[in-house]
């Protein structure tokens, strides 16, 4: 493969990736850019932390989600367990009857 090649995949690779992740944060971004403008010309006197939070808040939602998912899993984990040994033990009895 030469270099022109090379050099047209990976052009092409930076386009995919830029348009994949611009298209995800643009309208975090774009909230936030206005909210600074906002807050830069003094037309709101909000807190900073509100200023910022059209960044940090979709990242609050996503790792309070896998809380919860975690948490979830660590409740339901003895269950399933408790129901597996359950089955087996069952699966024993009925084999053991039946001879």
């Amino acid at each position: 493969m030469n270099s022109i090649t090379k050099g047209k995949i990976m052009s092409k690779n930076k386009e995919q990736t830029a348009k994949i992740g611009f298209g995800c944060y643009s309208p975090c971004i774009l909230v936030f850019i206005v909210f600074l403008i906002l807050k830069l010309t003094n037309t709101i006197d909000w807190p900073w932390l509100w200023i910022t939070s059209p960044l940090w808040i979709p990242w609050s939602v996503v790792v309070l989600i896998i809380a919860i998912l975690v948490c979830i899993s660590i409740i339901a984990i003895p269950f399933v367990i408790a129901f597996i040994v359950f089955a087996l033990i069952l699966q024993f009895i009925m084999e053991r009857n039946s001879l």
